[in-house]
């Protein structure tokens, strides 16, 4: 039977100032080509706790953050954790209602963002009673087509908010289990969610993951993510801190410049989703491909039939794991000693993890079930979703959070993900809300219904699929559809493939069974199937509005 534990809460605080104490002058981390020290990065996050406390942040309160990565950006996240203060941070492709929900749902009275984003946040402001202030900083591709004005809403030069301070505020320091991030994720029969996540699950789950892969405080972790994914954050920022090694990222990944940039940071750690790792694998093989620096590489999902391949060719070792945000890692197994390829590990010691059939019953070994998890200590999963406490109570059933994933063990302990018990999708990397998206796609005229499911990815993960019913005798104009959809939500989230069907298939009560629809598209072939129209067949491509 596992024990419960109680190990000291930690802090992003403690964190960072024993970096500061121990080597103030060592590179903590680079947000593309500008680095900063562990003593440089102490001293932004207090000047930003001292700028937001100026404008009325107190522990508790939310601050926004819709920015591309940057040093302000780091500045505020530690500023935020000194204060007590919640870091949100949003996808900076979202817009409109998407922008709008997360933020209303965090109560941001304070939003960061880009020079360039501030009309986006301009749009959705009359929507948003709690904002008061928008930081702005000089990022983004141009200025805000009007001028920084926001009716309502006082906004700041980042450079005057964040002046240089080297005292904290006065009040008390804040806890270990105090709320330090809310990471939104995808929502089903909803709206997306805020995970909520404390100071210790932000520092205990980036220091394991740290030294499970064998990283030592001479490390570096390079990757290519935003600061509004929890990988980012976890792996990237905070992992390597709390060993005083050093952590490096840039805002886009590129397959063509991936090992130049492993090399310019001599990085022997990286990070990589299976997109990226796919990415890398199709590009042409070339006699120098090992000759780098990186030891280890978490890659999630890895495709089994390369694992072996991908290792061998680039001259690393892969290491798996399979988290949710809630609860990350769930499974992980260490570089010293790594998992068969198809397999994430074994459970992480810190939770105890089951598979459960529909009645909540354990599974046998070897059998399907449903992943469920409880904390084997307090404070090292999510608080729960914030401001939602419906939607929390709704995932707990009998003492376990009930993950909606599916998966199995073999007679060793290992894992393997099998498949998504719940309606989300995950597109390179981003989580997309199927209700978010079918919200705006009923908004188009001739839609009478919409059903948005997932479709396998040659390069790993999902593509959308608009399952759609049209009105009467109304024409569907495929392609106005496509834009009608590119124009309202983030690029990731419009669907590649829109499907004309005369009726959605629907249980006794009227819902609609989307497993129905999914187990026609993993039987079909999806060039000749009746009524699935292929946006990237005619040449379709939802613009990246906004890259840095």
């Amino acid at each position: 039977m596992t024990r419960w534990s109680a190990p000291e809460l930690t802090t992003m605080r403690s964190v960072l100032s024993t970096g500061a104490e121990k080597a103030p002058d060592k590179i903590a981390l680079h947000i593309d080509d500008e680095a900063l020290t562990y003593s440089e990065l102490y001293h932004r996050g207090v000047s930003a706790a001292v700028g937001l406390h100026s404008l009325g942040i107190r522990p508790g309160d939310a601050v926004g953050v819709f920015a591309h990565n940057s040093t302000d950006l780091l500045a505020t996240m530690f500023g935020c954790a000194f204060l007590g203060a919640v870091y949100t941070p949003i996808n900076v492709d979202y817009t409109g209602e998407f922008l709008r929900h997360q933020l209303a749902t965090a109560e941001a009275r304070v939003v960061l963002t880009d020079a360039a984003l501030i009309d986006e946040i301009g749009c959705v402001a009359s929507k948003l009673p709690d904002l008061a202030h928008v930081i702005a900083r000089p990022g983004g591709t141009s200025p805000p087509a009007a001028g920084p004005e926001i009716r309502g809403v006082s906004i700041h030069p980042v450079a005057e908010v964040y002046a240089p301070a080297t005292q904290l505020p006065a009040g008390p320091d804040p806890r270990g289990d105090s709320v330090s991030a809310v990471i939104f994720t995808a929502g089903t029969t909803g709206p997306s969610k805020g995970v909520a996540m404390s100071q210790n699950y932000l520092c205990a789950s980036a220091k394991q993951v740290f030294d499970l892969r064998g990283a030592t405080a001479d490390s570096t972790v390079y990757a290519a993510f935003p600061l509004f994914h929890l990988a980012a954050i976890s792996l990237v920022v905070l992992g390597p801190l709390t060993a005083t090694a050093t952590g490096a990222l840039d805002n886009r990944f590129s397959p063509n410049k991936f090992w130049s940039r492993v090399h310019h940071f001599a990085a022997d750690q990286t990070v990589l989703l299976g997109a990226m790792s796919t990415m890398l694998w199709n590009r042409p093989e070339q006699e120098d491909d090992a000759e780098n620096p990186v030891q280890v590489a978490t890659i999630a999902p890895m495709p089994p039939a390369v694992h072996r391949a991908f290792e061998k060719r680039f001259g690393l070792t892969v290491l798996q794991l399979y988290a949710q945000s809630e609860a990350y890692p769930l499974t992980i197994a260490p570089a010293s000693a790594p998992a068969l390829p198809g397999s994430s590990g074994k459970p992480n010691p810190l939770f105890t993890v089951k598979l459960f059939d529909e009645h909540d019953a354990e599974v046998p070994v070897g059998e399907v079930g449903e992943v469920v998890v409880r904390p084997n200590a307090p404070h090292v999963m999510f608080e729960g979703y914030y401001r939602n406490p419906e939607a929390t109570a709704s995932v707990w059933r009998n003492g376990w959070m009930h993950t909606g994933d599916l998966g199995k063990f073999d007679d060793d302990g290992y894992f393997y993900f099998v498949d998504r018990k719940k309606d989300y999708l995950r597109r390179r990397g981003e989580n997309i809300s199927s209700f978010e998206v079918e919200q705006v796609a009923r908004q188009y005229e001739p839609v009478a219904d919409v059903a948005v499911i997932a479709a396998p990815s040659e390069v790993t993960e999902d593509e959308v699929v608009a399952c759609v019913t049209v009105k009467g005798d109304e024409t569907f104009d495929c392609e106005a559809f496509f834009h009608h959809c590119a124009a309202n939500m983030p690029y990731f989230a419009v669907p590649r493939y829109v499907w004309i069907l005369p009726d959605l298939p629907r249980n006794p009560v009227g819902r609609v069974e989307k497993y129905k629809l999914r187990d026609t598209l993993r039987t079909a072939d999806m060039a000749t199937l009746d009524g699935l129209w292929d946006a990237r067949m005619h040449g379709c491509v939802a613009p990246r509005r906004r890259v840095s």
